[in-house]
């Protein structure tokens, strides 16, 4: 149980970096763009990066799960940026509030992703975590 919650660190310590980052002016890079949305000199790095994490650790199936953590927190540490509607994040996928928070759908889609590939891992191995 420890190793799962030192990726959750991982991931909640990476939200805190990108919100100083971006808390302080910076932007990534947003020419040379996959899809027009993603930045081949920021996300992509970034992504090997957080696969690598997930794939040594063992939970390579916490990826998508694990990029919502991540985004969650740049949130929570960024405090000039509440997370609503118009966030890069929703994709224009919309979202709906739980009390006061706004929760992106593509959050939902991030956590199915996650317990899909779970699933397709008991099913491929055979055991439960």
């Amino acid at each position: 149980m420890t190793d799962i919650l030192l990726v959750v660190l991982i991931f909640v310590m990476e939200g805190g970096r990108e919100a100083l980052q971006y808390g302080n002016g910076w932007q990534p890079p947003d020419n040379n763009s996959l899809f027009g949305y993603f930045s081949l000199k920021y996300h992509l790095p970034l992504a090997v990066a957080w696969l690598s994490v997930c794939i040594l650790s063992g939970y390579w199936w916490l990826f998508p799960g694990m990029c919502q953590i991540q985004d969650a927190f740049y949130f929570a540490f960024n405090r000039k940026d509440d997370i609503d509607a118009k966030d890069w994040v929703t994709a224009g996928l919309g979202g709906f509030y739980v009390g006061k928070q706004y929760i992106p759908f593509t959050y939902v889609a991030l956590w199915l992703g996650s317990l899909g590939l779970y699933y397709a891992s008991v099913l491929l191995r055979g055991q439960i975590i």
